[in-house]
């Protein structure tokens, strides 16, 4: 099993998720009601935040899927 590649459980990262969420607001708001999405918005702060946050989660998450597969988990050190 040697040359096995760590993958990606969740491939998501911070643009997706900001993409994600705003086609999210438009679907879901329309125009109506949020339509200034650029980046000096009060608004489009609390999406990146949210981005932020997730993005972070989805990496723990990938490292912990690796861990659990025997093949890509990192050895253990033992002093």
């Amino acid at each position: 099993m040697a040359g096995l590649k760590r993958f990606k459980y969740t491939d998501k990262d911070h643009e997706n998720i900001v993409a994600d969420c705003i086609a999210r607001i438009k679907q879901t708001y329309g125009e109506k009601y949020w339509n200034d999405f650029e980046e000096d918005n009060a608004g489009r702060m609390l999406v990146e935040a949210f981005a932020y946050i997730a993005d972070l989660l989805l990496f723990y998450l990938d490292r912990q899927a690796n861990e659990t597969y025997l093949p890509t988990a990192s050895p253990a050190i033992l002093s």
